[in-house]
C-alpha cells in the first residue's frame, strides 16, 4: 500500500472542538478529529522558554509526526510517535488513537481499534488534568472504538466517565445509548437519545 496519501491537505484549527463541529462531524472525518485547536497548538504557545526538558523533545517529536500526518504522510507520522514510548503527553496519544482508529485515504495496514481505543483513553487520562474538553472528546474516541469492538459495557464506562469531567458532548450520549441499547438497556437507551437530542 502507499506510504503517502494527500486526502488531508489544509487544516484550520477548530477551537472549540467537537462541539463548534456539531452536526458536520462524522466518524470518517479524521479531519475533524485532527483540526482541534489544542492538537494543533505549537510548543511556544504552550510552554515558552521552556528548555531543553524531556517533555520538549517529546513535543518536538509530536510536533513532527503532526505535520508528517497532515502531509499525507501517515507510516511515518506512526513511527515516530510509537517510537515515543509511554510519554505523559495527551496529544501523542490522541493522534496516535487518530492513526490507529482509521479514516478516508489512510493506510488500512495500520488501522487497529484495539490500540485506538487504548490510545483514546490514554490521552483522555493525560488531558483531564489540563483540558477536561479535551479529556471528554478522547473518551467519545474511544466510546466509538469500544462500540466497533462489540464492548458496549466499556463504550458505556468512557461515557459515563466523560459525564463526571463536565459538559456533556451529544455524540458521546448518542454512543451511550447504542451502548445501552446493545446491552439490551432498552429504558437506558432510550433516555440517553432524548438526551442526545436536547
Amino acid at each position: 500500500p502507499p506510504r503517502e496519501s494527500s486526502v488531508v491537505t489544509t487544516i484550520t484549527p477548530t477551537p472549540g472542538g467537537l462541539w463548534e463541529i456539531g452536526a458536520h462531524f462524522h466518524w470518517g472525518y479524521a479531519r475533524a478529529l485532527f483540526a482541534l485547536g489544542p492538537l494543533q497548538a505549537k510548543r511556544e504557545g504552550i510552554a515558552p522558554g521552556v528548555g531543553e526538558t524531556q517533555w520538549a523533545k517529546t513535543f518536538d517529536a509530536f510536533e513532527d509526526a503532526r505535520q508528517s500526518f497532515a502531509s499525507g504522510g501517515y507510516h511515518d507520522a506512526l513511527t515516530g510517535l510509537e517510537g515515543l514510548g509511554e510519554v505523559e503527553e495527551w496529544r501523542v496519544h490522541f493522534l496516535l488513537g487518530i492513526l490507529r482508529l482509521g479514516f478516508s485515504g489512510g493506510l488500512h495496514a495500520i488501522i487497529d481499534l484495539g490500540k485506538a481505543e487504548t490510545a483514546f483513553r490514554t490521552a483522555a487520562r493525560f488531558a483531564q488534568a489540563h483540558d477536561k474538553t479535551i479529556a471528554i472528546q478522547a473518551l467519545t474516541a474511544a466510546a466509538f472504538c469500544a462500540l466497533k469492538l462489540s464492548a458496549p459495557a466499556r463504550a458505556s464506562g468512557y461515557a459515563e466517565a466523560g459525564v463526571r469531567l463536565g459538559e456533556s458532548l451529544a455524540e458521546l450520549e448518542f454512543l451511550a445509548a447504542q451502548a445501552a441499547l446493545q446491552r439490551e438497556d432498552h429504558a437506558g437507551g432510550v433516555t440517553r437519545l432524548i438526551h442526545t437530542m436536547t
